[in-house]
């Protein structure tokens, strides 16, 4: 029985064995490149957003920066005198076209600031300050705008924009930009349920973000390492995606992005469940067939096994009675295969050995008979000695003499003392 158990899980296990190490090969493989395409996927997806963000930003910033070129062709041109209310009425326009500009002031191609405009502040007009030593005077150039570095008031990030005319004579036209309007940029760049945008400035400066709590308490996020990536070389392209672990103990996959402001990204970020989530479905809908396969691996196998089991206890059962001397017995196994095949063989191997019996059993009878005729023969001619001894005693009796008295005739004396009867002499004629 034992034997029996043990070949009956052999069968089941390696029929499992088999089903779940192709099953496993096959979902290995397929996580594999579902892990794959997802994170693929997931890149492009956080490229695609980034990238949309950072042109609406760019736009943002070029619109600006469109408006201070067009102010400054209009010097150029000599629209505009060089008279100071002429200039503070363009700087007024120029302000209501552009929400995002706080404060507006104009520089002499001497260094002076000549006009300056504001929406918190009173204007002022020909003050005459000196501005040659700023840096927005020294490093303004007529073929792009120069962006300064980010400043904040009241815990509001703004920069610097400045051009430079075409002629000497108009001077440096700059702009104070408020930044809190691209939080309504950043707000729209959501994509899944918590992935987000955000943009930081070279230094790692937080300057827009979708919770603006954020923005106003200014964290210091040189730090994370989609920050680290991002501002490390500010040359460098957009690479993969980034992976890693926040304060707070999230797991992460950001994704940055380059902006025409110098220095600046724009950073995506999604938490790494959400972003591989399908990775995570395609495993636990692996592991649910691998246990599904494992079980019906079992079931098949278990069948498998006792319809190749059952017929060879069948086949050792009755190997069992025709050893026991049944030779009458027949292993009933009606199979095709190699099974069913050696059952036949069985089966011919009892009748022959019920023949080779059935004849060694006639030829014993045989030889029995003959020996209880030979013993029947051999006792009649045994009893007929004895009878024919017996005659022979009864004709010549020993007499209870000795021998001295007995054979007094010297005819007879040899053979009464020999302990024999004498043979008279009649007897030999």
């Amino acid at each position: 029985m034992l034997a029996r158990r043990r070949l009956w899980h052999t069968y089941a296990l390696w029929i499992s064995a088999l089903v779940t190490l192709v099953l496993a090969a096959s979902g290995v493989a397929q996580l594999w490149l579902i892990q794959r395409e997802t994170r693929t996927a997931v890149e492009a997806q956080q490229a695609l957003e980034a990238n949309r963000a950072s042109a609406r930003i760019d736009r943002f910033m070029r619109e600006a920066g469109t408006l201070l070129r067009a102010s400054l062709s209009l010097l150029d041109s000599g629209h505009i005198g060089e008279v100071d209310a002429d200039v503070q009425v363009e700087l007024l326009r120029l302000m209501r076209q552009a929400p995002a500009i706080d404060e507006l002031y104009w520089i002499d191609p001497h260094g002076m600031e000549r006009v300056r405009v504001s929406r918190m502040g009173s204007d002022r007009v020909g003050t005459g300050e000196d501005r040659s030593g700023l840096p927005e005077f020294l490093n303004a150039r007529a073929d792009a705008p120069w962006f300064g570095p980010v400043t904040y008031t009241g815990n509001q990030p703004r920069v610097v924009m400045a051009r430079r005319g075409w002629r000497e004579h108009s001077g440096v036209l700059a702009a104070n930009l408020d930044l809190a309007q691209l939080r309504n940029i950043i707000d729209d760049t959501r994509f899944g349920r918590e992935g987000h945008a955000y943009l930081v400035d070279g230094e790692g400066h937080l300057l827009a973000h979708p919770e603006f709590l954020q923005v106003l308490a200014r964290p210091d996020w040189t730090a994370r390492p989609a920050v680290q990536a991002a501002i490390a070389d500010d040359s460098a392209d957009p690479g993969d995606l980034v992976e890693f672990d926040t304060p707070e103990g999230e797991s992460v996959v950001a994704y940055f992005t380059k902006l025409s402001v110098p220095g600046w990204r724009l950073i995506t970020e999604q938490p790494r469940d959400e972003a591989f989530a399908p990775v995570y479905r395609a495993l636990a809908t692996a592991l649910l067939i691998l246990v599904l396969a494992v079980l019906a691996g079992s079931a098949v196998g278990t069948v498998l096994a006792r319809r190749v089991v059952h017929p060879i206890q069948q086949l050792a059962e009755g190997a069992d009675r025709i050893g026991e001397g049944r030779l009458e017995h027949r292993i009933e196994l009606a199979r095709g295969d190699e099974l069913g095949h050696l059952a036949t063989r069985f089966n011919q191997m009892a009748e022959r050995l019920g023949d080779s019996y059935r004849q060694l059993e006639t030829r014993v009878a045989e030889r029995t008979r003959q020996l209880a005729a030979a013993n029947a023969l051999l006792h009649a001619r045994r009893d007929e000695a004895e009878q024919a001894s017996q005659a022979k005693t009864r004709f010549w009796p020993r007499p209870a003499t000795t021998c001295a008295s007995r054979c007094t005739p010297s005819a007879c004396w040899w053979a009464c003392c020999a302990g024999r009867p004498s043979r008279p002499r009649w007897a030999s004629w």
